[in-house]
Formats: C-alpha cells, structure tokens, sequence
C-alpha cells in the first residue's frame, strides 16, 4: 500500500501572521528561543572578531545556561510524544537517546502523519549520519524551513539547518532543530483548531 505524501511546502510565513499564529503563547515561546539561539550565534562572531576573550566567556556561560534549561523541556517534548506512542518508552538522556536520529524522525512521522525511509536501527557512524541527512530532507518536505532563504518579512530571521552538525550533536543546531519541529507542530495545531471552529 503506497504511502501518503505529505502536504506541499507552501509559503506559510503571511497565512500565519494573519491568523495570528504567532501570538499564541507556545509558539511565541518557541519563536524566542529561536531567536535567541540565532542572536547568541551573532554575538559570538562578532566577538571571535575582537579581543573580548572575557565577554566570549560570560556569553558562552549564559548560553550554556538557557540550553540546559532548553533542553529540559525538549526532553519533556520528546517524552510527551513517545507516551503518545506504541510501545510506552520515555528517555532520560537527551543527547544518547537522539545520536541516531531515529526518535525525532519517529515523532516527526506521528506528528506529520506521513512516513519516511530512514535505517531504524542505526548503529554504524555513517548509518546515524544518514538518518541525520534523512531527517532535514523530510523536514524540508514538510515545508519546514531548513535553508538560508530571502523572505518577505526584513524582520524574519532567516536560521538554516545543518545536517552535518545535527550528526556531530551540536547543541545549537540541536537547539535550532527542535524549534523548528515545534514550531511546525502547533501550526497543524492551529489548522486543526481553525478547522474545528468552522465546522
């Protein structure tokens, strides 16, 4: 039986505006880590480009610090989803329990609706590398936005996503990731609510 196709990517970015997709409390909480994250990549290159070895010191700390709160609640994300699913698994690693990508593309299926082809028991370097290629190739198929692409909005941060420092566990792309997923989730959410309320 052949699979459902996920939606077409649509330029998504104004339908929201106007439904007010961004004002709504998760997701604006979402959008400001996004941000933050972005802006904390910024600022550490504008200082790698002086002689604040101090200031690069105090930002790498307050970093360090909203990502270990940051990945506590991916962490309860992650598990909120798999208590959704078969099979009555929870993790308490974060960073062992994603190395091969196979619990976000999981998640990513049931939130979607639709499956992709990833090796579900990845244990070899290259095979976990795939499943990282895999991953932003299905999120891009989703229309969730993974490249560095002009937009309309000369506000909109424009935050790309590489696969390669998804494999090597960088918590930053991590970081990025897992915003853009959540992000793609509550706006199915708002769909789905804005869909019920018609009817």
């Amino acid at each position: 039986e052949p699979e459902p196709e996920p939606e077409p990517a649509k330029p998504a970015l104004n339908v929201e505006k106007r439904a007010g997709f961004e004002n709504l409390p998760a997701v604006k909480d979402i959008l400001e880590k996004q941000k933050a994250v972005q802006n904390m990549n910024i600022q550490a290159r504008e200082v790698e480009a002086s002689d604040g070895a101090g200031i690069a010191y105090d930002r790498e700390l307050q970093f360090e610090k909203e990502a270990v709160l940051t990945e506590q609640l991916n962490l309860w994300w992650l598990n909120k989803n798999l208590k959704e699913m078969p099979g009555d698994r929870q993790i308490d690693n974060l960073t062992d329990s994603i190395s091969d990508a196979v619990i976000i593309l999981e998640i990513l299926e049931k939130i979607a609706g639709v499956k992709t082809k990833y090796t579900k028991k990845a244990k070899m370097p290259v095979q976990k590398a795939d499943n990282w290629n895999a991953l932003v190739a299905f999120m891009k198929k989703l229309g969730i936005q993974v490249d560095a692409a002009p937009t309309d909005d000369p506000e909109e941060d424009i935050v790309n996503l590489d696969s390669g420092l998804l494999y090597k566990m960088d918590r930053r792309e991590h970081l990025k990731m897992f915003s853009k997923i959540m992000l793609y989730e509550n706006r199915l959410i708002a769909k789905k609510e804005s869909a019920a309320k018609k009817n």
